[in-house]
C-alpha cells in the first residue's frame, strides 16, 4: 500500500505515505499535529502512536526523521 487515510475516534486524522521503507503522516487535525512528519515502521505502528495523542496519552512519540 502506497498510501492510506488514517481514521481515528470517528474522524479523519491524517493521511500515511509511503516513504522508503516506511510511512510519513501529515496530520488533517490540529489534535494530531504533533507527529504531522513523522516517520513510522509500519501502519500499525502510526496508529497507535497517533491513536494514543489523540486521546491524551503522549508517550513521547517517534522522532522527525
Amino acid at each position: 500500500m502506497d498510501r492510506c487515510v488514517l481514521e481515528i475516534l470517528g474522524s479523519d486524522a491524517g493521511v500515511l505515505v509511503r516513504d522508503g521503507a516506511g510511512y510519513r503522516f501529515f496530520t488533517a487535525t490540529s489534535e494530531a499535529g504533533k507527529l504531522d512528519g513523522h516517520l513510522f515502521p509500519s501502519i500499525r505502528k502510526a496508529e497507535s502512536a497517533i491513536r494514543q495523542l489523540m486521546m491524551g496519552i503522549d508517550r513521547n512519540g517517534p522522532t522527525r526523521s
